[in-house]
């Protein structure tokens, strides 16, 4: 009678529970953004944990972004897009100066490069960022492009071989340059609001490979306190820490 218990148990916590969880959070939460549980509640069997943002009005609607944005995103982001930019972001007044407002989008170019990145590092897809389309959907001030870039971008670009047909190129390497040199401090300033690297590697990495078979904590336990040299997850999830860390990744950017 004990084993048949025990195996209702483990089939329930296993097989049962899991799918509810999934099928409940799909029905009534689909935008919903799991998260790591704050650290008082480390000792309560939690098995799902998630932020929930009003989407009306959405983050886009409330700074004045454009709504082509979200398509700049990767799609496997782009249902979670305005919790996971509400979770990221605080709101902006629009009546901020030209150049707060424009630092704010370039912010939003950046996490557009950061997503995009963390895709292709995950090996979910590829590297699919777009930094010319992305600046436009954000309408970027060209002006402010310009005063932004580094004597050293500037000097790079000024001595590549760009025929006078290459616009769209000159300024694709030119944008992509401004994302990769802003992207660090960006990645910072997001372990701070969320609450570190382990934190943001988690929301990011359950929104792209979400698990309801293990309580929270073990879920974490298992990100980042497992590792298997011969375990291409564990090697991928290495490469993905280090990233937050670093700001750049050699496998995102050599697609």
């Amino acid at each position: 009678m004990q084993a048949h218990l025990q195996a209702v148990e483990q089939e329930f916590q296993e097989i049962q529970l899991p799918n509810e969880i999934e099928a409940y959070i799909e029905k009534h939460f689909p935008h919903a953004l799991e998260t790591v549980p704050p650290y008082p509640l480390n000792d309560l069997p939690i098995w799902y944990m998630g932020n929930i943002a009003d989407e009306d009005p959405s983050f886009l609607e409330i700074n004045d972004i454009p709504e082509s944005f979200l398509s700049d995103l990767p799609p496997i982001f782009q249902k979670k897009a305005n919790t996971l930019l509400t979770t990221c972001f605080d709101n902006i007044d629009i009546e901020e100066p030209w150049g707060v407002y424009n630092e704010f989008k370039i912010k939003l170019l950046c996490f557009a490069k950061l997503l995009h990145s963390f895709v292709r590092i995950s090996d979910d897809g590829y590297n699919n960022f777009d930094p010319v389309e992305t600046v436009n959907s954000l309408a970027i001030d060209s002006m402010y492009l310009g005063g932004i870039m580094t004597a050293e971008m500037f000097i790079e670009l000024t001595s590549s071989d760009y025929s006078t047909e290459d616009d769209f190129e000159l300024k694709c390497d030119a944008f992509n340059s401004i994302a990769t040199d802003k992207t660090p401090a960006l990645i910072r300033s997001l372990c701070k609001q969320v609450g570190g690297e382990t934190h943001l590697l988690a929301m990011l990495w359950w929104s792209i490979w979400p698990n309801y078979s293990h309580p929270a904590n073990d879920k974490v336990d298992h990100l980042f306190n497992y590792f298997d040299p011969n375990d291409e997850e564990s090697i991928v999830r290495m490469e993905l820490y280090e990233f937050l860390q670093d700001g750049y990744s050699d496998r995102a950017e050599n697609d």
